[in-house]
């Protein structure tokens, strides 16, 4: 009997449900939060992926980092870490936290955005507090 989807498929279709839950919990953060910047958007996504998307990973690692609101200083050292470290190198999907906009410390920056441009990610970003959210980066798919 022939199947509907081939397994890259299925796999594919359960990574982008991860994506997508994600995001609605991103979303749900956001609707009870208030942005330091007036008119700043209280969820914001982009993508810096490459396309077209690279084939369906065989297995989906999801890496959780909390970066204690990095500041500028450290984020070259945690894009390293992301990004080299034999344990999260081929990660495709990053769930941080404490992720810094609008601060001092990170030279007001969009963290969230700032990594998904030196790690080729997609980005969902939600504000949780007025200088500090929640972010999904995503290598897969496009």
């Amino acid at each position: 009997m022939a199947t509907l989807f081939n397994q890259p498929v299925v796999r594919a279709i359960r990574l982008l449900g991860v994506v997508l839950l994600a995001s609605l919990v991103l979303v749900l953060l956001a609707s009870r939060a208030q942005s330091l910047a007036p008119g700043d958007p209280l969820v914001s996504v982009g993508s810096f992926a490459p396309f077209p998307a690279p084939p369906a990973p065989e297995q989906v690692r999801l890496v959780t980092y909390n970066l204690h609101g990095p500041p500028t200083k450290r984020i070259d050292d945690i894009i390293d870490v992301l990004r080299n470290h034999d344990a999260l190198e081929d990660a495709a999907i990053l769930g941080l936290q404490e992720v810094n906009r609008h601060h001092d410390e990170t030279a007001y920056k969009d963290m969230a955005r700032e990594l998904a441009n030196a790690l080729d990610m997609h980005y969902a970003y939600a504000v949780e507090l007025p200088i500090r959210g929640e972010a999904v980066n995503a290598g897969w798919p496009s």
